[in-house]
């Protein structure tokens, strides 16, 4: 809502304000007086053109495949509660706990500044609050920026509202719009998930416990806390007896009931990053309509056990890299305990970090407050040396914790890793299923609250050598085979008349003739440059193109090694081609949604989705069967290209991922310090994770490539297939296998060490290998000429 000043004439623009300068001098009385005045005078702040939606309106809850709600309710997963379909007893409990005054006040209340202005005097501290429900409802519209201009846009809000809204209609808004905790927005979603009831039906008791958890819903969360919980919901009744809204047998009668929670907490999930996308995705499908209020239900093949799994998989190893480089801060220092404690029990924790206070520390021991009082096993804080941007101090351990904790100090305890701070870069991880190109995790970045950016579909990152397989995939197309003998040796590219590139491998050495299999396992460098300047640009391109890329390819020499902005989701949809046999994946979110006036249907969904009806099974049936895409690249060369990722987890660059219970196949990927990158599949999945600096600020550090940050991120990410099939798609009936010896390239003699490569038929090495009794004799035959 944007509030301006409307063109009222001068004289009724400044002289209120100049009025109310003038009372706000003469004293606080004076200034509220002088504020209730300026608000009603004329309208020079608008009102909301409106606080209630229809009540007809069907909010549209998005589903996982297993049918639980992803979110939700903070959108409207809760349909608008109309305050003739609100207990009495709701009403009253709240008007009881928040504003007495609510049907005789004006927008704010004399009264009850001054009730609350007396208790905080007396206090010491900030206890009660004097806003009315009408100032909580505007603060929706304006925000909660902590300045005196939007306290007083606040207070003028409130007042226009008052205006221009009955009671009933800002009591059923606020009502609505109100955060009971656990998820609940709104009283409709409160009932249901703490009670399982309507709104009409709630209790009085039932009704203080709602009352009871507007101040404090994390701190008072029955689900969590229910001593503490049963105490202020006791204290409610009390307010409902002391303001006369509620007899003595009332209220004895609702304090002697239990607390009454529904049997099972409501099996949903909070999950904003994947909420943005679902919108995001379908508002490109059609922009018309407002799917957040315009569908039915819009489902997913979303596993939420994945997603979670995923997403808590990304911050632990973001937190793992920062505890390789040592503590840069800490969160901040508390002079006051007793506020700490405070504030730490009023605010609701989402995720598996809070906020820590150091009470003590020695030598050899860090002892904290967070929520309780806890002593840090040495292996918590133990990483916290001074911070190295470089990254050198891997191994380096903490050994006088009064170096670098003090008491006061505040920290960020992580549930399972002890102490952590917030990264300095950020993550990404995406995941689908090979079947049909659903997402089954989407994970944006380190907090999805944080931001609206998701990084897994819109970031676009420079990909390392993960690019190269489309480097090695073109080249396979071209007469060269994974036993082609590729040059790893130094090269100078001419950029200008006075400039060169010398490009390096990652070792800094070179390995004279090597294989192409062995160039991609490995991941060198050099020899991907010299396949690249082999086939030109213009074929590395159209085959990033037809694999998936979609974002622009400049021809230069370094996109052999991945030198351009690629989308993960893009590299997904490469990788797909190579697991399926040359058909790719056109990755999405929504299976299916409809508009609740049927006008749009969306429907993607596959045949073997949980819980669909026989006929919609069929119709996925008919679909899938029609639904034949043209290959991305030739069966065999899809076929190839996966074989030789799969050969780089079991002898290359990924080979930590061989101690996984089932088989997969991927490349690893780092680009100059900013990026790290792992993309694979497995029977099931192609995935892809990306650890990295979103603005090229912050490097990762020394080290950190893409095998050492972003693969085992990758490989916590994983879910284990119910079958362990094997990852590479059927061999067409083209290929043939010859034993290849890798140093030669050569066919393999039965004495040498030997790897099974595939070919098409014909194309392979028609000589052999030496053998080994032939080696040793040209070898004594080299030393007897040289000595």
């Amino acid at each position: 809502m944007n509030f301006e000043l409307r063109n009222k004439g001068h004289w009724l623009v400044v002289l209120p304000k100049l009025v109310l300068v003038m009372a706000l001098w003469a004293g606080a009385w004076g200034g509220v007086a002088a504020l209730d005045w300026y608000g009603s005078l004329v309208p020079l702040h608008e009102a909301p053109e409106r606080i209630t939606f229809e009540s007809d309106t069907v909010p549209s809850v998005v589903l996982s495949a297993r049918g639980l709600q992803i979110g939700g309710l903070e959108r409207g997963g809760s349909e608008w509660v109309r305050f003739d379909q609100m207990s009495a007893d709701f009403v009253r409990a709240v008007l009881a706990s928040e504003d007495t005054r609510f049907f005789y006040h004006t927008g704010f209340d004399f009264e009850g500044i001054a009730r609350a202005a007396r208790v905080n005097l007396a206090a010491g501290r900030s206890a009660q609050g004097g806003s009315t429900l009408t100032q909580q409802l505007a603060k929706t519209f304006v925000g909660d920026e902590p300045t005196y201009e939007r306290k007083l846009t606040e207070l003028i809000v409130a007042r226009r509202i008052e205006v221009a809204f009955s009671k009933s209609e800002i009591f059923e808004s606020w009502a609505n719009r109100a955060y009971f905790g656990a998820g609940a927005d709104g009283v409709g979603a409160a009932a249901r998930i703490y009670f399982g009831v309507t709104p009409a039906d709630l209790t009085l008791a039932q009704s203080a416990m709602l009352a009871a958890l507007i101040p404090m819903p994390g701190r008072t969360n029955p689900f969590n806390h229910q001593d503490e919980a049963l105490t202020r919901r006791n204290r409610s009744l009390d307010r409902l007896l002391e303001s006369g809204m509620a007899t003595a047998a009332e209220v004895d009668q609702s304090r002697a009931l239990p607390l009454g929670l529904r049997r099972g907490r409501e099996l949903r999930v909070r999950a904003p990053g994947i909420e943005r996308a679902v919108w995001a995705e379908l508002q490109g499908i059609n922009s018309d309509i407002d799917w957040r209020r315009g569908a039915r239900v819009i489902e997913t093949e979303v596993d939420l056990v994945r997603q979670l799994r995923a997403g808590d998989a990304m911050r632990t190893h973001l937190h793992l890299l920062d505890s390789r480089q040592g503590l840069r801060s800490h969160l901040g220092f508390a002079q006051d305990s007793e506020e700490f404690h405070r504030a730490w029990e009023e605010t609701e924790f989402n995720g598996e970090s809070v906020p820590a206070l150091v009470t003590s520390v020695s030598n050899d021991s860090v002892s904290i407050w967070a929520g309780e009082a806890l002593e840090l096993p040495a292996e918590n804080w133990q990483w916290a040396t001074r911070y190295q941007s470089d990254g050198q101090g891997h191994n380096a351990i903490l050994e006088d914790a009064t170096e670098a904790f003090s008491v006061g100090d505040v920290l960020l305890l992580h549930e399972s890793l002890g102490i952590v701070q917030f990264p300095r870069v950020e993550a990404a991880y995406a995941s689908a299923d090979l079947s049909n190109g659903m997402f089954e995790a989407l994970v944006g970045g380190f907090d999805p609250n944080r931001t609206d950016f998701n990084r897994a579909t819109q970031g676009c990152r420079q990909p390392g050598s993960t690019f190269k397989p489309i480097v090695y995939s073109a080249a396979l197309d071209h007469g060269f085979t994974p036993a082609t003998l590729l040059r790893d040796a130094p090269v100078r590219i001419r950029l200008g008349p006075f400039e060169e590139w010398r490009p390096r491998n990652s070792d800094g050495g070179f390995e004279g003739h090597i294989t192409l299999w062995q160039a991609l396992v490995w991941s060198r460098n050099l020899p991907a440059l010299k396949v690249y300047g082999e086939l030109g640009p213009a074929l590395t391109i159209e085959r990033g193109q037809s694999l998936g890329i979609t974002t622009p390819m400049d021809g230069v020499a370094s996109l052999a090694l991945g030198a351009s902005c690629v989308r993960p989701t893009d590299l997904l949809t490469v990788y797909s081609s190579f697991a399926r046999g040359g058909f790719g994946l056109e990755p999405r979110l929504v299976s299916r949604a409809l508009t609740s006036d049927s006008r749009e249907t969306v429907d993607y969904g596959g045949a073997a989705v949980i819980g669909i009806g026989a006929e919609a099974r069929l119709g996925a049936l008919w679909r899938e069967r029609n639904a034949v895409a043209a290959p991305r690249v030739h069966r065999r060369n899809a076929f190839q290209v996966a074989w030789l990722l799969r050969e780089v987890v079991a002898n290359g660059t990924a080979s930590d991922l061989r101690d996984l219970p089932y088989e997969v196949a991927g490349k690893t990927g780092t680009t100059n310090a900013y990026d790290a990158w792992f993309a694979g599949f497995s029977s099931r999945d192609v995935s892809v994770a990306w650890i990295g600096s979103d603005e090229n600020t912050r490097p990762l550090g020394r080290r950190e490539t893409g095998g050492h940050v972003a693969l085992p991120a990758w490989g916590a990410a994983q879910m284990e297939p119910m079958d362990s099939l094997s990852v590479l798609p059927p061999a067409p009936h083209t290929i043939e296998w010859v034993d290849i010896e890798p140093e030669s390239g050569r066919r393999a003699v039965h004495d040498r060490w030997s790897v099974p490569m595939p070919f098409l038929t014909g194309t392979g090495p028609v000589g052999e290998a030496e053998t080994r009794e032939r080696l040793d004799a040209m070898q004594i035959d080299r030393i007897g000429r040289e000595f």
